[in-house]
């Protein structure tokens, strides 16, 4: 038979895997925002049909002044 320590740690996990689950889930909803066509290269602004960048030159160049703002 547990005692109330054991039951206390089990709803603890249990708690704690409820949030873990709410955090991927909404980090799998902000990369599918981040992922959605814009209508304009992120990078030089340029009209596209579809996609976020009209080159790898400019998803590239993009990303690295993302890493380079969040430093």
């Amino acid at each position: 038979m547990a005692d109330w320590t054991d039951e206390a740690t089990n709803q603890q996990e249990q708690e704690l895997e409820r949030i873990l689950a709410n955090q991927r889930l909404a980090a799998k909803k902000h990369e599918a925002a981040l992922n959605a066509a814009s209508g304009v290269c992120l990078n030089c602004e340029e009209v596209l049909p579809a996609g976020r960048y009209c080159d790898d030159n400019c998803r590239d160049d993009h990303e690295k002044r993302l890493a380079f703002r969040r430093r």
